[in-house]
């Protein structure tokens, strides 16, 4: 059961950390990856406070990760942290990102949610 729940965990820390990069990277004006224009930008995109936030909380999720792999089989534990990911991808984009939310994807991402569930639990 803790290793379920440090999944919920690590999953929640991916998606807070995917959407603290990408606000970061809109606050720090970031419109392009090419290389002249990344170069020019990198201070104030390695030095913008949300993109480190997003490090240190990407960074202590996958310390988590690590642990949850010592103790589960990876094909128990990743399709639970995929669904978990699919599941609050949705709710922080709406809340965070105040990207639109559609109901197929919230039901889509309960069906995922449910189906690991279940292939997680030992019967």
């Amino acid at each position: 059961m803790l290793n379920f729940l440090l999944i919920i965990l690590v999953s929640l820390a991916s998606i807070l950390g995917n959407g603290l990069f990408r606000m970061g990277l809109q606050r720090a004006g970031l419109e392009s990856l090419r290389p002249s224009y990344l170069l020019k930008n990198l201070p104030s995109v390695i030095f913008q406070p949300l993109i480190i936030a997003g490090f240190i909380i990407f960074a202590t999720g996958a310390i988590i990760w690590f642990r949850v792999l010592t103790q589960e089989p990876l094909n128990r534990s990743y399709p639970v942290f995929i669904a978990f990911v699919s599941f609050f991808l949705v709710i922080v984009s709406f809340t965070l990102l105040r990207e639109p939310i559609v109901w197929y994807r919230v039901l889509g991402s309960i069906l995922i949610l449910s189906g690991a569930i279940l292939a997680f639990a030992k019967i």
